[in-house]
């Protein structure tokens, strides 16, 4: 049996739906999983830290873009704009 702590939210960092939350407690067992809210603090921490994610992310894809590019346009596979 699995003893730990988990956080949950829906895919944009708020809380989870209480319905989905209670399916699955009636799947897995009323006494098996202890269901406690938390405060609004952790949910609004999750959130910018995944904003921090995406701003690198997005950095990241766009140099690999670039890279991309610019072997295209040396192969002769792409014509520049300009």
């Amino acid at each position: 049996m699995a003893l730990d702590v988990f956080y949950v939210t829906d895919a944009s960092g708020n809380p989870a739906d209480p319905k989905i939350i209670e399916s699955v407690r009636q799947k897995i067992g009323l006494g098996r999983l202890k269901v406690k809210e938390l405060p609004p603090l952790v949910y609004h921490e999750e959130a910018e830290r995944e904003e921090q994610a995406v701003g690198v992310a997005g950095a990241v894809l766009l140099s690999l873009g670039s890279i991309v590019r610019r072997n295209l346009y040396n192969l002769g596979l792409i014509r520049s704009c300009s």
